[in-house]
């Protein structure tokens, strides 16, 4: 089995390496798919970034009022330093964000976020979404999964990931659905250049939200 050395691992722990990473697998082509095909922003909504790392996914976004939150503060200074004229940062967990002053939010996104908390805190997490969206609004989250048509390589790389709680699709789905009466699951296998499975959610209360479909 190919394994990742732990030195590359702490590497990416650096903002400009991370992200010269990712731009390299496609994770910018990613992005845009989820952006476009599942989260749909419109302009002037609010929109709540979990997890938001160097926040480069704001040059994706149309004109929005933007709140990214994150642990790392190496983060949030690359991301300060790059937009803080156009959006705000906080420091904050995943499981805190339902005492954030700011809200509601009309869209949130936990791009690469789940597969980083423990069944509580990813619990927290989606209720804490739930309590934070407008009516109508959506949470819209991508994470790396286990399923049962990845190929071989295709789970090797999702068993190297930095995450430490990768799970199968369909426990993402029931993670959500603790906090949500409507989640949409897709499953993707082509959102990186590499061999990669993705659980893909729409989540939502009410109505399903406009990116479920």
């Amino acid at each position: 089995m190919i394994q990742i050395p732990d030195a590359l691992k702490r590497v990416l722990e650096y903002s400009a390496v991370y992200w010269a990473f990712q731009t390299a697998v496609g994770a910018k082509g990613a992005h845009r798919e989820i952006l476009d095909r599942y989260a749909k922003p419109q302009q002037s909504e609010a929109v709540l970034d979990v997890g938001c790392g160097p926040a480069k996914i704001i040059e994706m976004l149309p004109e929005v009022s933007y709140v990214g939150v994150d642990l790392d503060e190496s983060y949030l200074e690359s991301a300060t330093n790059e937009f803080g004229k156009n959006a705000s940062f906080e420091l904050c967990g995943a499981d805190s964000i339902a005492d954030l002053d700011s809200g509601p939010f009309d869209l949130i996104l936990g791009i690469g976020l789940v597969h980083h908390l423990s069944d509580e805190i990813a619990t927290g997490f989606f209720h804490g979404a739930s309590k934070k969206l407008a009516p109508g609004g959506r949470l819209v989250t991508m994470d790396g999964c286990y399923h049962p048509e990845e190929s071989k390589i295709g789970r090797t790389m999702v068993s190297n990931d930095r995450g430490e709680f990768i799970r199968a699709s369909t426990e993402y789905e029931r993670l959500a659905s603790t906090a949500f009466s409507n989640v949409a699951l897709d499953v993707r296998f082509d959102l990186l250049r590499i061999p990669y499975s993705h659980a893909v959610m729409v989540s939502s209360n009410g109505e399903p939200a406009r990116g479920s479909g």
